[in-house]
């Protein structure tokens, strides 16, 4: 007992300096605590809560809490804890590309879901978790191992849509035969019988898809009806005459 007093008179002060140290700790800690904005990130430290960052810098690190400073939401901030960011309404939160929440109203759990378009980039969500695959008619542009852009891919041909895209961006024709079944709406094309192949007007499509006839009708671009009426003109023209 006599050595603990002993040691308490001999180190009074340093006892009283930790000890205010440890009350001035204790209080940030609870200030913190009162500070919706603010959370816990150490003795004496504090950082933004999710989706927050410091409004001096944009950035969300650890400060010893005299550093502290006002905060503001972010939009796109990364949620640290799920698959999520930063909405552009304060305290709304946005699945990340390619996952969707799987129910919001209890948290922000999310689930890769493939086919979901990319929100920056002409891209669809890939069955393997963080894969995705060029929406039809574009490709990547790679850094590295990462794609950082889209870009349109014209005279393209897809054997298994049977269509080909074109110079116009978001434009496409279907292969010789086919017609679209909704143009400008999908992708989906039907052989059609009594076509001009326009690569070679000597061939027509036959009833069976792929096989082609002679095309023993005059073939002309354009509107495909301008040259019967001239033909039909024509003839007028030489009776009368």
């Amino acid at each position: 007992m006599k050595n603990i007093q002993l040691f308490i008179r001999q180190h009074f002060k340093t006892i009283l300096i930790i000890g205010a140290i440890l009350i001035l700790a204790l209080f940030c800690h609870a200030m913190t605590l009162l500070t919706s904005k603010l959370t816990l990130a150490g003795l004496l430290m504090s950082k933004p809560e999710a989706g927050y960052v410091w409004k001096d810098d944009d950035q969300s690190d650890s400060r010893f809490f005299l550093q502290n400073s006002d905060v503001k939401w972010l939009q796109g901030t990364l949620h640290s804890a799920f698959n999520a960011q930063a909405g552009q309404t304060e305290g709304i939160w946005e699945p990340q590309a390619g996952y969707q929440f799987v129910d919001k109203a209890k948290n922000l759990e999310t689930v890769w879901t493939p086919g979901l378009l990319h929100p920056e980039f002409q891209a669809w969500s890939d069955t393997g978790e963080g894969l995705w695959i060029p929406a039809t008619g574009y490709q990547f542009v790679y850094e590295g191992e990462e794609f950082v852009a889209t870009f349109w891919d014209p005279n393209k041909r897809y054997e298994d849509l049977k269509i080909i895209s074109l110079p116009k961006q978001d434009s496409f024709i279907p292969f010789q035969g086919y017609q679209f079944v909704e143009p400008g709406k999908t992708f989906e094309v039907v052989w059609t019988p009594g076509l001009v192949n326009t690569d070679n007007p000597k061939l027509v499509s036959r009833q069976r898809e792929g096989s082609w006839d002679v095309n023993y009708r005059p073939y002309r671009s354009g509107n495909n009806n301008d040259w019967l009426a001239r033909e039909v003109a024509r003839r007028v023209i030489w009776r009368v005459l």
